[in-house]
């Protein structure tokens, strides 16, 4: 199956893609959508749930969206005059 995959990212042209890359993706990117861990660690097929967090961590603007999902965070937006409401383009660099 490598010489296989290994061909088909180099015809598409890509760099430093391998299976772990793609399975790493995967788990981050159901995570991002709301998926819950438990059914990440099922998907993935870990039987230990310190897998499923290892290979299942954020963005830093996932976070950041998540954040300003509170109802506080309305301040948050009126003290940044460059945030574009709805659609959340994060603009603050960290939340130190």
């Amino acid at each position: 199956m490598d010489v296989g995959f290994n061909n088909i990212v180099k015809k598409a042209g890509l760099k430093n893609v391998t299976l772990h890359t793609l399975r790493h993706t995967f788990a981050s990117q159901l995570v991002m959508v709301g998926v819950s861990l438990r059914y990440v660690q099922e998907l993935m097929g870990y039987q230990s749930f310190q897998t499923t967090l290892q290979y299942a961590h954020l963005s830093e603007d996932h976070v950041k969206s998540q954040v300003l999902r509170l109802p506080f965070a309305d301040g948050y937006r009126l003290l940044d005059p460059e945030f574009n409401a709805p659609g959340f383009e994060i603009v603050c660099d960290s939340f130190e």
